[in-house]
């Protein structure tokens, strides 16, 4: 048995009644959690599910669904979490790439999968979570787990699919502990704490508040799907539940802070606010430093195929245009900032942010060709994050850019990062988002406001003339109230280029 479950193990045999998780009005105690746990894994097992086999997850978020992804790990299965509100075409096209033993529905979701036209490939075992529930004040054989070592498998997580078709990462048992034991040894988190959950369960961040969180006996507090969309309902959730620990992405905290009150709330046991996934804007970071003057912050880097990899602590917020400070890496990490061709370049020089450690994914799911692009043909084992970035004069790494997000506009090239982070130092912008269509030919620039301000298109495009050359100057513009974002809480980029290219379209209609 691998650390994160040995001590999980260790912390609820002897359970009792104190508060472990809560959802919704509902709280579960450790001995409840770890006969739910237990039960769970003995009807896998009952059910043909041996070590190695994957069992897909498309369940509600709440105690039920976590009581299922550590069963799940605790019988050697290979736990994939999914986002039930996906389309069910596209649930169905990931059931058919992973081909699970089992593939675990509640009767709600499996009802719109079939709705919607979905199906199982003939590998896969349906089982509706509600036909496998404990009977209240029924005893619960312990269940005995199989060896596992860190090289398991233990996860695949799918990634959001934003800007392309979603891959599953493969996680092992070590990559998580190896992750989970720096969390644990850098920011001191303890059985005292009291985790605030907005990650849905197949995203990363959940390692974190849920494997992590449990693993110590920490309490963790799940908030509902679409709780995210209402930051005010966030941090009411914060402060009933006397919060401690907050990890979240950056557009949610600004949404907390802008729209929910954040500042406006007593929340004296809050001692860190984290956040990871996107480059947080100076000047909304600046507001939430001032609405949490109580808690520390910190910046944490690295893509799900990594998980962390790099972190800094926040202590003010950096100039207007000056390149975002991901600090140095982890304890567990080696970063290097390397050429194309996997050599190390001059301090100051950009390069590709490339890493090895016990945190970097085993591989792509049935992808080996994917995962082989994603190293150097020099032999090295240095991880390509593609993202690119540099070592400034105090040896901090500073964040550029994505491979992604650097693209061709009428011939030019462009980073739409350097474009955003402009916008963003605008008055009045609250959002930004830069998107290319119509074969490299359109710019277009997706915006939000802060309360209270109002864009002007016309200003919107006189004032980044004066600081973007020609060229990156956005041809049109789409101002939103509401800033569109996936399920994992980041700005749906998917969402934003259908936008576009449906502007074009209908301007092409009415030319």
């Amino acid at each position: 048995m691998t650390s994160v479950l040995r001590d999980f193990a260790a912390r609820f045999a002897e359970a009792g009644n104190e508060a472990v998780i809560a959802c919704a009005g509902q709280t579960w105690s450790g001995r409840e959690f770890w006969d739910a746990v237990h039960f769970r894994a003995g009807r896998l097992q009952e059910r043909g599910v041996a070590p190695g086999d994957r069992v897909t997850l498309a369940l509600r978020k709440g105690p039920k669904a976590v009581a299922w992804l550590f069963a799940s790990l605790l019988c050697g299965a290979v736990a994939v979490p999914l986002d039930r509100r996906a389309p069910a075409s596209r649930l169905t096209a990931l059931l058919a790439d992973l081909e699970p033993t089992m593939a675990l529905f509640d009767a709600p979701t499996f009802a719109r999968f079939e709705d919607g036209g979905g199906h199982l490939p003939d590998t896969g075992r349906l089982v509706l979570c509600e036909t496998l529930e404990i009977t209240p004040g029924s005893e619960v054989e312990r269940f005995a787990s199989p060896p596992l070592t860190a090289g398991d498998s233990a996860m695949i997580l799918m990634t959001s699919g934003t800007t392309g078709d979603p891959k599953g990462i493969v996680l092992s048992h070590g990559n998580i502990a190896a992750f989970s034991d720096w969390a644990l040894e850098t920011f001191g988190f303890g059985p005292g704490d009291r985790f605030l959950n907005i990650a849905p369960l197949h995203f990363d961040l959940s390692l974190l508040d849920i494997l992590t969180g449990l693993r110590i006996g920490a309490q963790v507090v799940l908030a509902e799907e679409g709780d995210a969309l209402f930051p005010a309902r966030l941090c009411q959730l914060a402060g009933e539940h006397r919060i401690s620990v907050l990890y979240t992405v950056p557009t949610i905290l600004q949404a907390m802070v802008a729209r929910g009150g954040l500042a406006a709330r007593a929340l004296p046991d809050l001692r860190w606010v984290l956040f990871a996934g996107e480059v947080y804007p100076p000047p909304a970071l600046a507001q939430l430093i001032a609405a949490v003057p109580q808690a520390r912050l910190a910046n944490l880097f690295g893509p799900t195929e990594t998980n962390v990899i790099a972190w800094t602590e926040i202590e003010r917020a950096p100039a207007t245009g000056e390149a975002p400070n991901i600090g140095r890496g982890c304890s567990h990490s080696r970063i290097e900032i390397c050429d194309a061709y996997g050599a190390p370049v001059e301090p100051g020089e950009t390069g590709e942010i490339c890493v090895a450690g016990p945190t970097v994914m085993q591989g792509y799911w049935n992808r080996p060709e994917l995962t082989r692009q994603r190293y150097f043909a020099n032999g090295d084992d240095l991880f390509r994050t593609g993202d690119f970035g540099f070592r400034d004069a105090a040896g901090d790494i500073r964040f550029v850019g994505r491979r992604d997000r650097q693209t061709k506009l009428r011939g030019h090239r462009v980073e739409l990062g350097a474009i955003e982070a402009r916008a963003l130092a605008l008055d009045g912008v609250a959002g930004a988002a830069a998107t290319v269509c119509d074969a490299g030919q359109s710019l277009c620039l997706h915006l939000a406001a802060r309360p209270g301000a109002t864009l002007s298109q016309a200003e919107l495009r006189r004032e980044l003339a004066l600081v973007l050359p020609q060229h990156e100057v956005p041809s049109c513009f789409i101002f939103y109230e509401d800033w569109p974002t996936t399920s994992s809480g980041k700005c749906d980029m998917a969402r934003l280029d259908a936008n576009h290219r449906s502007l074009l379209y209908d301007q092409g209609e009415t030319s």
